[in-house]
């Protein structure tokens, strides 16, 4: 039994010391995709948790994004394989990615963490900074980004200062059940001027004002009386109208002119 016990102290403590020499070699990260955004010439589309650059300056580059079945013997098997590959893929390490939003030499990505790449040369793009807060959709306008981070506990709304890119940093938040809303629901927003749209079940519309970054307020909102169980699945504003998408149920324009 003694000489058993020694084996298995000494089987353990090799494995203990192996697991310090462990790395990783490489990972697959191609999933689900929730957004896509066109900058310039190229193309950003979230897969999993990786951001696949593709190159879409000609309409025949275009023609080529797209998945082919491989052939054998001439017979079509289920397995398929992209025809041009993406110029770069960026492993953002962000979990699944739900939104992105190009910003000039910018790209910004939402998942389970924030994470800022440098576009400035795409095919050579690379990850900036991350931060440790996970959300769905991100906007950005000047030096700050806004996220819905739909939370039980904290913001739902949450703001972040890139003015340095290189250290982002949360300065400012709301949450939207103060409010009468319910976090759950919180996907998508847009910013636009001193205001930031969003909507969840309750309401569709919730206006911020987040003219001072650090103390964002509710200032309006429009209840959702038509459909009780139906959110919103996307929002766009233009001019003094916001459009609001109540998922399959079609979508609605609300004036916005005085918030």
């Amino acid at each position: 039994m003694k000489r058993m016990y020694i084996f298995i102290l000494f089987f353990i403590s090799s494995i203990v010391m192996g697991s310090t020499k462990m790395k990783v070699i490489s990972h697959w990260d191609y999933g689900g995709s929730y957004d896509i955004v066109a900058s310039g010439k190229y193309l950003y589309a979230g897969a999993g948790g990786q951001v696949r650059i593709y190159d879409i300056s000609t309409k025949e580059k275009i023609n080529n994004i797209k998945m082919e079945p491989l052939h054998l013997f001439y017979k079509e098997y289920g397995t398929y394989k992209e025809k041009t590959p993406p110029v770069n893929i960026l492993h953002t390490k962000a979990g699944l990615i739900h939104g992105l939003y190009a910003d000039k030499n910018y790209l910004y990505v939402i998942g389970s963490k924030f994470v800022i790449a440098d576009i400035s040369k795409p095919e050579k793009a690379y990850i900036v900074s991350s931060l440790n807060i996970g959300g769905k959709d991100v906007h950005v306008q000047g030096n700050y980004a806004y996220l819905t981070t739909p939370s039980p506990y904290g913001d739902d709304i949450t703001i972040i200062d890139v003015s340095d890119k290189k250290k982002p940093k949360k300065i400012g938040g709301i949450d939207i059940d103060k409010f009468g809303g319910h976090w759950n629901n919180i996907r998508r927003l847009y910013a636009d001027g001193k205001y930031v749209y969003t909507g969840g079940v309750r309401n569709w519309l919730y206006i911020i004002d987040v003219s001072d970054p650090k103390n964002p307020k509710l200032v309006g909102k429009f209840p959702n009386d038509r459909l009780k169980r139906v959110g919103i699945s996307s929002v766009a504003k233009k001019d003094n109208y916001v459009f609001v998408v109540a998922y399959h149920y079609g979508f609605c324009v609300i004036d916005v002119s005085d918030p």
